[in-house]
């Protein structure tokens, strides 16, 4: 259940724009997205978040967003890009 509920808050930060933004803006660490998820009626953990992104953690590790650049925002769309691409969400 816990995996389902992270790819589905991400699935719903795919299609809102004001979701995006405020991932873009205040995520700095995995507990970051916790809370905004939480905030917007989603439940799970860092652990359970871990777990779900195991299948483009390899990706995610490779890129190279330089600081000050709007990184997590990059980030986030990068993350969301992948998730996509793999057809999770």
């Amino acid at each position: 259940m816990s995996r389902e509920a992270v790819l589905s808050f991400f699935k719903a930060a795919s299609q809102d724009r004001t979701l995006r933004q405020v991932l873009g803006e205040t995520v700095t660490a995995p507990e970051d997205f916790v809370e905004v998820a939480r905030t917007n009626g989603f439940e799970f953990t860092r652990e359970d978040l871990a777990t779900a992104l195991l299948p483009i953690n390899e990706q995610l590790n490779r890129l190279e967003i330089p600081p000050g650049m709007g990184s997590s925002s990059a980030f986030i769309e990068e993350l969301l890009r992948l998730l996509h691409e793999i057809g999770t969400i």
